[in-house]
C-alpha cells in the first residue's frame, strides 16, 4: 500500500478555496447569489485551479450524505488523473484508497512521484470500453476530461459502468461543452437513465482563472 502520512502542495491549494467552497455549498439553487460569489472569486484569483477545493469538499459532502463509509474504506477512481492534482487533494481529505488512469503515459509517471495512488495505468482511452469489471469502484471522479478535444458524452457511460450500485461518479463538463456536445440531450436518453440519476448540478462554477465549468454528481441506481 501506499504511504499516504504526508502533507503535499495540493492540501495548500484546497485550503486556499475552502471557505469560497463553503459559501457555494451553502448557495447551492440559489442562482444569482452564486453567481455573485463566482464573479468575485475569478476576479481574485484569475491564476488559480480550483478543481482540487471544489471536488474535494463535493466528495465529502456526498459521501456523507448518503452514508457510504469513511473517507479511507472508498475504492476511488480517478479517470484522465493527469499528473496526480486531484489524487494528491483526496488523499489530503482522507480519500486514500486511489487508482487512476491517463490516456497519455508520461503524465502517469509524474502521478506515480505523488505516492498517492495503489494502481496507475497508462494509455487509456475514455472514448473506448474500459478494462475494469462492472461495479469495481465506490466513486469515480473525472475533472478536466469532458472537453471538445478529449472525450465524447457517451464516455460517461463507462463511467456509470464500472462504478458499484449506489456509489457516486462526479464529473466536470468545461464552459460550451454541452453545446458542441449535447450532454445534457445524452443524459436524457435511456442509455444514461436505466443507469444512473444527477443528484447534484453545480453550473457555471470556477475550474482555472477565468474558465468556469459545471460539476455533476451522479448517483448510481442501487
Amino acid at each position: 500500500m501506499v504511504d499516504h502520512n504526508h502533507s503535499t502542495a495540493a492540501e495548500n491549494t484546497e485550503r486556499d478555496g475552502r471557505n469560497h467552497v463553503q459559501q457555494m455549498l451553502s448557495l447551492d439553487g440559489e442562482a444569482q447569489k452564486l453567481k455573485a460569489r463566482y464573479r468575485g472569486w475569478s476576479q481574485g484569483s484569475n491564476r488559480t485551479y480550483h478543481v482540487p477545493g471544489i471536488l474535494c469538499d463535493f466528495m465529502t459532502e456526498q459521501t456523507q450524505r448518503h452514508s457510504m463509509g469513511a473517507p479511507g474504506q472508498l475504492h476511488i477512481l480517478d479517470a484522465g488523473c493527469g499528473s496526480g492534482l486531484i489524487g494528491q487533494a483526496l488523499s489530503a481529505h482522507g480519500f486514500t484508497w486511489l487508482d487512476g488512469f491517463d490516456l497519455n503515459d508520461s503524465v502517469i509517471v509524474e502521478a506515480r512521484k505523488c505516492e498517492v495512488y495503489d494502481q496507475l495505468r497508462g494509455g487509456v482511452d475514455m472514448n473506448g470500453a474500459l478494462d475494469y469489471d462492472t461495479g469495481s469502484f465506490d466513486v469515480v471522479v473525472c475533472c478536466g476530461v469532458f472537453n471538445d478535444d478529449n472525450v465524447d458524452p457517451e464516455a460517461l457511460g463507462e463511467l456509470l459502468r464500472i462504478t458499484r450500485p449506489g456509489g457516486l461518479v462526479m464529473i466536470s463538463t468545461q464552459q460550451g461543452y454541452d453545446e458542441r456536445h449535447g450532454f445534457e440531450a445524452w443524459l436524457r436518453t435511456p442509455d444514461f437513465t436505466r443507469m444512473a440519476e444527477r443528484i447534484h448540478h453545480l453550473v457555471g462554477a470556477p475550474y482555472s482563472g477565468r474558465i468556469t465549468a459545471d460539476y455533476h454528481t451522479f448517483r448510481i441506481h442501487a
